[in-house]
């Protein structure tokens, strides 16, 4: 009876040491794709240790996502999410990164707006010179007929002259 209530006392930690234990590999697997820059297999193989806690798992997932690298698009939101939950913990550099990655969500809406009034402004410009280029060939086009009409002019003034002299003849 003692053996069976010593094994049941076990089974707990048998198993959280063989979960602990896939975490781990999962974990080395990961980060053996992080060094390849594999950054897919790397989530994939990051998430479950950073799930259970694993601070330099968060770490490694908040970078991937902060650089967006290696086949994962660029995620500032989801790096400083990641990036939290490790400085949460105590891992130095993720502390120094929440603050810079803060930093940078706050300035963001204010460059997007930056480079919308830019583009704007080009698309504006753009537009005034088509409306410039538009202008001006309307005015060669009425000027070249404006020439032609002079000539025209001239040349039956120069005729009629040609006629007022021959009747005073």
């Amino acid at each position: 009876m003692r053996k069976f209530i010593f094994v049941l006392l076990l089974l707990p930690s048998a198993l959280l040491a063989t979960n602990v234990l896939a975490v781990d590999q999962d974990k080395h697997k990961g980060f053996s794709c992080y060094i390849k820059g594999e950054n897919v297999c790397a989530l994939k193989e990051f998430i479950p240790a950073a799930e259970a806690g694993d601070v330099n798992a968060q770490y490694f997932i908040g970078d991937i996502y902060n650089k967006g690298t290696g086949g994962v698009k660029q995620d500032k939101a989801e790096a400083l999410k990641w990036f939290e939950m490790a400085a949460k913990q105590g891992h130095r550099h993720a502390v120094k990164v929440v603050s810079t990655l803060k930093s940078e969500l706050k300035d963001a809406p204010k460059k997007v707006e930056v480079a919308n009034v830019e583009a704007s402004m080009k698309n504006a410009e753009g537009s005034i010179k088509a409306d410039l280029t538009q202008s001006a060939a309307a005015i060669k086009a009425i000027s070249i007929g404006t020439d032609k009409k002079i000539d025209t002019l001239k040349k039956i003034d120069a005729s009629k002259k040609v006629e007022m002299v021959k009747i005073a003849e």
